[in-house]
């Protein structure tokens, strides 16, 4: 478990958020932009350690989810705190973690891991995240056994940040493989957004 520092990491970490905050400074989201996207996902892949921010804010902290299921474990040993309700159906758990909160509470630098029968078949983008820029996961839908489907908010340089202008809709298949299972993502379709919160 990290340690929470005092009023000086306090002020270590409002810098560091400035700097995130700046245009520009955010994960490659090109690969949802490609007709055919490269898998980063492989079987018996571990989990990634959580990003380093140098400080959590303690009331941000205290309001993470709590450890439920065995495959909180893994995430929370490498650093993540949990956030949200995690999905499950079929033998698939998506749990979402984030390395830090922004000044508001929303996650900065997360990410959604896919568990297969307990094992790690992947996460449903490449990189880390960061809420209200582009590419940011907005929400996951478990299908059945072997589908999973997500939406990124894709964001216009002219867009506020409360709304972004389109939307990406990604197709995942889940390959049960001699090595473990792994999550595949199929396709991607870019549109714009309409009623997005």
């Amino acid at each position: 478990m990290r340690r929470i520092a005092g009023p000086v990491a306090a002020a270590g970490y409002l810098l560091i958020m400035l700097t995130f905050d700046a245009p520009g400074v955010q994960a490659d989201n090109s690969w949802l932009d490609c007709e055919a996207i490269a898998n980063w996902n492989r079987p018996g892949m571990e989990v990634p350690a959580a990003p380093q921010f140098g400080f959590a804010d303690p009331r941000f902290v205290e309001r993470a989810r709590p450890a439920e299921t065995v495959e909180d474990g893994p995430l929370l040993d490498t650093g993540w705190y949990l956030f949200a309700p995690y999905q499950a159906g079929w033998g698939i758990k998506v749990i979402q973690g984030t390395g830090s909160f922004d000044g508001m509470g929303r996650p900065w630098g997360y990410q959604a891991f896919v568990f297969v029968d307990g094992t790690l078949a992947g996460t449903l983008a490449p990189d880390a995240m960061m809420a209200r820029t582009d590419g940011a996961l907005d929400r996951i839908v478990v299908g059945d056994h072997q589908s999973l489907f997500a939406t990124f908010r894709r964001y216009a340089a002219s867009d506020p940040l409360c709304c972004p202008s389109g939307i990406s809709e990604v197709q995942y298949r889940i390959e049960r493989t001699e090595d473990g299972a792994v999550l595949v993502p199929v396709s991607v379709r870019t549109r714009v957004a309409s009623g997005l919160e």
